[in-house]
């Protein structure tokens, strides 16, 4: 049972702000934080220099801290020590002043942090370790959830979601699908390389929003994926040429057409599916016609975390 206010750290963040909403309706005092200085009025908790002093004054009295702010690919442009910095430290300071006050912590990490195998789904008891994908984003958060470990060890209630390729309102168009969607509406068409068959396992923002509040409601620990169906690069891109009401998608082609299609983050949700009966209710179609929406209304919003 949650005795106490829940503090959201990335209040302006993708998955913050559709999982505020979410808890207020279920009646929890929120606390919503922004991570960095800037013209939004709610409470900073600064993770560039995030100590015990800072957390003890913006966090007493909370009962669960859920740390939803990062550094990445799709929300800025970051130097390796931003990631560094706002990926490894800010969590593991927030994890060790969590661990000695007794606050439960909720991390946001990502399916990246997994030793990729292909031919089958990758579940939470696989082994994680640097797969080479995901550059300098993906090693900070494989680097965080090691050093999370010990404050487990330690005693830290910890719940860490990893989801496969988040996707949903408030994309920067540095992402994929905002890209694709950006240049159906822009030049109205869509051209991709060969090879087409390469296969990405998208997730909306509004579905991770709702696995993490139903984490929160049943008091859940440990890891869980959270991820939706997968398609293939081609079948992403004709349903944004769909939404965006034009004709077709042009393939260029590509010398690495012959080999084989990847199979990008294939996670099991079969854990979170039993602990709390969630599974994905955001269809491709309707997640991209909200991209679109977003899009034509701010065509270029600014970066947040």
């Amino acid at each position: 049972m949650v005795l106490g206010p829940i503090a959201v750290v990335g209040a302006t963040s993708r998955v913050g702000s559709a999982l505020i909403p979410l808890l207020l309706h279920s009646g929890y005092d929120v606390r919503p934080f922004v991570s960095r200085r800037g013209p939004d009025p709610r409470p900073l908790l600064d993770l560039w220099s995030l100590n015990e002093v800072e957390c003890d004054r913006a966090l007493a009295g909370c009962s669960i801290v859920v740390l939803l702010a990062a550094a990445t690919p799709t929300s800025g442009s970051w130097s390796a020590m931003d990631y560094i910095r706002l990926n490894v430290m800010a969590p593991l300071a927030l994890a060790s002043w969590a661990r000695q006050a007794g606050v439960k912590m909720l991390h946001l990490s990502g399916g990246i942090v997994y030793q990729h195998s292909s031919g089958r789904k990758l579940s939470e008891g696989d082994a994680i370790g640097y797969s080479g994908q995901g550059g300098t984003y993906g090693s900070s958060k494989l680097l965080a959830e090691i050093g999370l470990r010990p404050e487990v060890d330690l005693g830290l209630d910890l719940t860490v979601i990893r989801p496969s390729s988040l996707y949903g309102r408030r994309d920067l168009g540095l992402g994929l699908v905002s890209r694709l969607l950006s240049e159906a509406m822009q030049d109205g068409t869509i051209t991709i390389n060969e090879p087409t068959a390469d296969r990405i396992n998208l997730v909306h923002v509004d579905d991770v929003a709702r696995a993490v509040a139903l984490l929160i409601d049943n008091e859940c620990n440990g890891a869980f994926n959270v991820s939706s169906s997968t398609q293939t690069l081609l079948e992403i891109a004709t349903t944004c040429a769909d939404v965006c009401g034009i004709d077709g998608v042009r393939v260029r082609p590509s010398i690495s057409a012959a080999r084989p299609g990847r199979h990008a983050l294939d996670l099991s949700t079969a854990k979170i599916e039993a602990a709390v009966q969630w599974r994905p209710q955001v269809t491709l179609m309707e997640g991209l016609s909200q991209m679109r929406d977003t899009l034509l209304l701010a065509p270029k919003p600014s970066a947040a975390i």
